[in-house]
């Protein structure tokens, strides 16, 4: 209904025009709002392509989020809540998606959010099952393809082959595996440590900030020294039993040129 409609354009009209206030501010607002309505949608058990469109723009407005607040603190922003509500909208959709076939023209591209629920989903073999599942269209689209590679590569522990692949993905595809980034340059560098342990090598440090996906050497050293691995000029020294996991890992700020530089409400309803 109406109110459906009315309600969610307060969370566009925040997006769009309050830019100037605090991002975490403006994201507390709309998630208030997001919230609201995907309660009234549960209550009322409502469906249709309407709904689609709110959980596909949420899920937007979600990984938006992860990245924009990055590097806040915890007091004004949860990182944790924000992937709970984001998997909770990506999970809506692929089910709705399985149902509904949409017959309007909302520019929801379906395939871009399955790609999204299975890059959230790394190192879940049910969200791969999900994929390989899909209809066969639906699963050879480039970007199903891409997150699927990227995927299998997360469960092997191609580290350099998933880095390499995760450069090919959209914006928001970028901002779906942000939560997984610590875990996979701690897992790289902990099979690194025992593959290139030695009294005499040395490894380059622009080399493993290239493999990955560093946005500078500064950001190499802080996190690789954060696990007690040694630095040496323009060099790492991986050294038997040095690797160990911190008590409080470090939290880097994965750079997205484009999301810095494009408005939040282009990026979240696709403009």
């Amino acid at each position: 209904g109406q109110w459906l409609s009315t309600d969610f354009c307060l969370s566009q009209c925040s997006v769009s025009s309050r830019a100037d206030s605090p991002w975490h501010l403006v994201y507390d607002f709309v998630d208030n709002r997001i919230r609201a309505i995907r309660q009234d949608i549960t209550y009322q058990q409502l469906a249709g392509v309407e709904i689609l469109y709110i959980y596909a723009l949420a899920s937007r407005f979600y990984l938006y989020s992860c990245y924009r607040l990055s590097s806040v603190s915890m007091e004004k922003f949860d990182p944790k809540l924000n992937r709970d509500q984001l998997q909770q909208c990506l999970l809506k959709l692929v089910k709705m998606d399985a149902v509904i076939v949409p017959t309007l023209d909302l520019e929801i591209p379906l395939e871009e959010f399955e790609s999204y629920f299975l890059l959230a989903n790394l190192g879940s073999t049910e969200a791969v099952m999900h994929t390989l599942e899909l209809p066969k269209e639906t699963r050879q689209h480039p970007k199903v393809r891409l997150a699927l590679a990227i995927s299998f590569h997360f469960l092997d522990n191609n580290f350099i082959r998933f880095f390499r692949l995760t450069r090919r993905l959209s914006p928001l595809g970028r901002c779906a595996i942000l939560p997984h980034l610590t875990f996979i340059r701690r897992r790289a560098l902990g099979t690194m440590s025992s593959a290139y342990s030695s009294k005499n090598a040395q490894f380059p440090l622009s080399l493993l900030a290239d493999w990955l996906a560093f946005s500078s050497l500064k950001d190499a050293v802080e996190f690789t020294s954060a696990y007690g691995i040694e630095i040496s000029g323009e060099n790492i020294l991986f050294r038997r039993g040095a690797f160990k996991i911190p008590a409080e890992e470090p939290r880097l700020r994965f750079l997205i040129p484009e999301l810095d530089s494009d408005s939040p409400s282009n990026c979240i309803f696709g403009l």
